[in-house]
């Protein structure tokens, strides 16, 4: 996923926006991301032991991931805007 990622998220935003919209998405998902462990944690608590609670949460977090990145548009043939000054 790293070597992939700049190019992806840089063709998200417009140049005005690029850092910010790229930092917020990262931080965004340390805070969830940081929060998998305690999910993972209370799910097994919660099923008495079985670990398919665990599998269905990652299965449901592959999934969106892999339809957020479906509807995004793909802009192969854009043109990345410069920075107005």
């Amino acid at each position: 996923m790293f070597s992939v990622q700049p190019a992806f998220f840089s063709e998200l935003f417009d140049t005005s926006v690029r850092y910010t919209g790229v930092s917020l998405g990262f931080q965004l998902a340390n805070i969830v991301g940081g929060l998998t462990p305690m999910i993972g944690t209370l799910l097994l608590v919660w099923s008495g032991g079985a670990s398919w609670p665990i599998s269905l949460f990652l299965a449901c977090m592959a999934l969106i991931t892999i339809l957020c990145v479906c509807v995004t548009r793909e802009s192969y043939n854009d043109e990345l805007n410069e920075v107005k000054k």
